[in-house]
This record gives C-alpha cells, structure tokens and sequence, in this order.
C-alpha cells in the first residue's frame, strides 16, 4: 500500500529510492527501472505536474534531483493534509465520511476500570460509528 496524492501513488519504495537519484537527466525508462516501477506510471506522473524536459524529438527527461523533491513535496501535502487531530469528548471518526463527527443515538457503555466505549451513528451517512476511550473521573 502506498500514499495516495491527487491521484498519484507513493509506495514506501518510491519515496525511500528517490533521494538516491543524482542530478542528471534520466529517460522513463531509466528512472522506471531504477524506482522499480512502470514507465507509463512516470509518465502520467508528467501529466500532473512532474516536473520533465521534452526534447526535439518529444522524449521526455526527468532530472533526478528534481524527481526526489517532487515526490518530497507530495509526500509532506499527504502528511500536513492529514495531520492528526485529537477528536472531542462526544466526537468520534466517520470512515466512510472520512471526518470527525458528532453521532446520532450516542451511548457511552463502561467498561473495565476506566475503559469506555462510545457508539452511535454518523449524522451524515448514517453508517455505525466507534470509538474507545477513557473515562477521566
């Protein structure tokens, strides 16, 4: 599994292999085979936004330097994009909805010692919703 940007698929490989590549012009194929992954990949990657060089003769070049602080900069959007915030005591995680909500028919159910369990429906899409948590009394 990779991270998803606009679209584009980052896997571990791609993000942990492109500082490795030098400032040179590389051709899709070269750079394909260095990253381990299709050439027509890269060169939808061209399409949103990769930054590449077109010869006269319409080959397309990626300097690999350029390449590696492309995939930095998708791959820091995805994590600011999804920074972490703590949810509210009533709040719980919608994954169909992908967001905080503030379910429907909430019942907070005790469990051992401080352990709690919070339950209900989003507001949205009416799908279950759950979320564990402590009970700070």
């Amino acid at each position: 599994m990779g991270i998803l940007v606009e679209n584009i698929i980052l896997t571990q490989r791609i993000i942990a292999k492109a500082p490795g590549l030098l400032h040179m012009r590389y051709k899709l194929t070269e750079i394909a085979e260095k990253l381990d992954i299709n050439p027509r990949t890269i060169a939808d990657w061209t399409n949103a936004g990769l930054p590449h060089e077109r010869d006269e003769r319409g080959h397309i070049w990626i300097i690999g330097t350029e390449f590696a602080s492309w995939v930095e900069e998708k791959r820091l959007a995805r994590k600011n994009r999804n920074s972490h915030q703590k949810l509210s005591d009533n709040q719980v995680y919608c994954l169909r909805c992908n967001k905080p909500v503030l379910p429907k028919n909430l019942q907070i159910i005790t469990g051992n010692g401080k352990q709690i369990y919070i339950k209900g429906n989003c507001p949205k899409c009416g799908c279950s919703v759950n979320r564990g948590g402590r009970n700070n009394d």
